[in-house]
């Protein structure tokens, strides 16, 4: 684990004050990552190992507590033995179990376990993955002495990590101050966005979402702060910008890092003085508007405004890599399990879940979302599939942000191209057809598609530009266009889909039709 992911166990704040006052009592503990009763999933146990050098584990005790049921319950399943699994502490600030003598089976982080195995205080840190009678799977690591009570606000995970981020966005929901959200690609930074707006009085207007990555440099302007008509080639009415969009709401922007240089002093003022002029203007507007701004890259790396930067640094949140937060695997599955309808118990068990929990996930929750839909894609359709063969599937290399630190499992092939210390695909390799299937599968989302490709965002807009298969707005008849917009009204992702075109240069394109009479 390298020193950023031991700065980020500690919490999740940005400053010392908010550390004092937010974060909350941790000790060691057991999470169930998964039960056959999928309700008991995300349960925990505080184990006192502070008072006691050993503790025992078996059907009956410990009692788990789960943090959405008032109920209160041993693991009380037929496959775990009565007689225990003991847990002593060491010296070290580890721990050493062994295993009863009986017939159920114990593996620990994937490993068959007959009498007993020591573990360190680093790999309690991380978590330690433990299977029991292949019907329950457990993570021993740190863990709130008392249940997070507080509602989720859409944001899965029973970890103190994701305790202390839910707990920092209810305070942040309060100001009206800018707020930067950190992370690695895939960790969920829009959902924090969400949550933020969700969770403040400005929740009855509208939260704009921009992807700063898809701005082109000519019209990056344009788009977040309007223009009149003829202010450029093309301009044939005036159009609102995304500040404008945003009165009275919050707008956020991710993928800042990779803002237009153009535009970064014309936001700094926008956030200075809360003043914006659209393109081609005579004077000037004010916005309202709250900025929530997200990156996974090193901002501070010099190629960003160091100025806008100190303004979007008012706030900041800390997202936590999924390598950190083990415990939320369990609830984080189980979600996608229900938005899929899986109830079968032959499409997911708990050999399934404790390959997933052994994975570091490189591309976070984003990547453990769409490889669990993968294995139930692939099982609905009688195919032969295992964790295993649908990580190894995975596209390789794959990348990490500046700031991760490398992964056991981790790809360590070298990369062809790199960028500020990213480590990407050729393009080169990535042939049409390979493109427009990526695409498809992840929603027409250029951010996603070239994430599971591999290769950096820049590389794949010029491959759009040379596509055979992916269509440009601008390229599409508009009686065709408009035909299927009528067909599924306010529907971007199927207006993309049914196109062949990414949505976000769609929606963009839509915003500047001319009204139908």
């Amino acid at each position: 684990m390298s020193a950023h992911d031991h700065a980020l166990t500690d919490d999740t704040l940005s400053a010392p004050a908010h550390r004092r006052r937010l974060a909350k009592q941790t000790c060691l503990g057991l999470t169930i990552l998964w039960h056959p009763d999928r309700h008991r999933i995300g349960a925990q146990a505080a184990l006192p190992l502070d008072t006691n050098t050993e503790f025992t584990v078996n059907r009956l005790a410990p009692i788990f507590h789960a943090a959405n049921r008032q109920q209160s319950e041993p693991l009380a399943h037929r496959s775990v033995s009565r007689q225990p699994l003991l847990f002593h502490t060491q010296r070290d600030g580890g721990v050493r179990i062994t295993v009863p003598d009986s017939r159920m089976l114990v593996r620990v982080q994937g490993r068959m376990i007959n009498h007993q195995i020591d573990l360190d205080a680093a790999a309690l840190t991380q978590g330690v993955v433990i299977e029991l009678g292949e019907q329950l799977v457990l993570c021993l690591g740190t863990i709130l002495c008392i249940p997070d009570r507080e509602p989720d606000l859409g944001l899965i995970g029973v970890s103190h990590l994701m305790s202390n981020i839910r707990s920092l966005v209810r305070q942040m929901a309060r100001s009206e101050l800018p707020v930067l959200v950190l992370g690695e690609s895939g960790t969920g930074k829009e959902l924090i966005a969400r949550a933020l707006h969700a969770s403040s009085q400005r929740h009855a207007h509208a939260l704009v979402s921009v992807n700063m990555a898809a701005l082109s440099e000519q019209l990056a302007a344009a788009d977040l702060f309007g223009a009149i008509k003829g202010a450029y080639t093309g301009a044939t009415q005036g159009r609102r910008g995304f500040f404008a969009e945003a009165q009275g709401g919050s707008l956020f922007l991710d993928e800042i890092g990779d803002a237009p240089a153009l535009v970064q002093p014309m936001l700094l003022r926008a956030l200075e003085t809360g003043e914006y002029r659209p393109v081609g203007a005579s004077r000037s507007e004010h916005s309202t508007a709250r900025v929530i701004a997200a990156t996974d890259r090193a901002l501070a790396d010099g190629s960003f405004n160091v100025p806008l930067l100190r303004r979007l640094e008012a706030l900041v949140i800390q997202v936590p890599p999924l390598r950190l937060r083990r415990e939320d695997l369990g609830v984080l599955v189980r979600h996608v399990l229900e938005q899929e309808n899986a109830v079968e118990p032959s499409l997911f068990d708990a050999r399934d879940l404790a390959a997933l929990a052994l994975f570091d996930w490189p591309g976070n929750v984003r990547q453990l979302v769409h490889v669990v839909r993968r294995l139930l894609l692939a099982r609905r359709s009688q195919m032969p599939v295992t964790v295993a063969s649908v990580l190894a599937d995975l596209p390789k290399p794959q990348r990490l942000s500046a700031t991760a630190a490398p992964t056991p499992h981790a790809v360590n092939e070298p990369a062809v191209e790199s960028t500020k210390g990213r480590s990407y695909r050729d393009p080169r390799s990535v042939d049409d057809a390979a493109l427009c299937a990526s695409l498809a599968a992840c929603g027409w989302c250029v951010r996603d598609a070239a994430e599971q490709l591999g290769v950096s965002r820049t590389s794949f807009y010029a491959l759009l530009q040379k596509s055979k298969l992916v269509r440009q707005p601008a390229q599409i008849p508009t009686d065709e266009l408009r035909a299927v917009m009528r067909q599924f009204p306010d529907q971007l992702d199927a207006w993309a889909a049914a196109l062949k075109t990414p949505k976000e240069s769609l929606r963009r394109f839509v915003q500047q039709l001319p009204r139908e009479h």
